[in-house]
């Protein structure tokens, strides 16, 4: 088989997934502390205490392995979204991040991965202030939904349009 059917089937899959391991890998940090108590616990696992030797052996490898396979996903996208316009056949090596976009278009996989990321971690920047959270999220889809506005990206336009109704929601 072609390498690039594989490189587009797992493109497809960790695009998929891309929002899952980035909050994996957060919520690994984000912890809470007990009244009247030096220690904190995990906010998504409460009998879990940050910093010890259980969330040290169970979640902080999964949440680190998590974060890497983000990061590195996205590196690669990034790598391939700059280098697709020099690729001679890069519609069929990188489809996944080309083929819902315009021609002139090709990095725009990497915006909707970095709203993605944004959105995802939003709610780890204050845990305990929503309305930090709330002021973030409103803000990345604003901003997202204003890019959108400007490039239209998608080949078509009722998409761009959908994509802008849905961010405004």
């Amino acid at each position: 088989l072609n390498f690039s059917v594989y490189v587009n089937g797992v493109g497809q899959i960790l695009t998929a997934l891309f929002c899952p391991m980035v909050l994996a890998g957060a919520f690994t940090f984000v912890c809470f502390e007990h009244p009247g108590s030096s220690r904190s616990s995990l906010q998504e696992d409460p009998e879990v205490f940050c910093q010890e030797d259980e969330w040290a052996a169970s979640r902080l490898p999964v949440g680190l392995a998590s974060f890497a396979v983000a990061i590195l996903f996205y590196a690669f996208c990034v790598f391939a979204g700059f280098s697709a316009p020099k690729m001679a056949d890069a519609d069929r090596r990188i489809s996944f991040m080309l083929k819902r976009f315009r021609p002139d278009c090709t990095y725009w996989h990497l915006s909707v991965l970095t709203r993605n990321m944004m959105l995802a971690l939003c709610p780890i920047f204050a845990p305990d202030n929503v309305f930090v959270g709330a002021v973030s999220i409103s803000f990345t889809c604003i901003f997202y939904t204003a890019l959108v506005s400007l490039t239209l990206p998608y080949k078509l336009y009722a998409i761009s349009c959908l994509d802008v109704i849905a961010n405004m929601s």
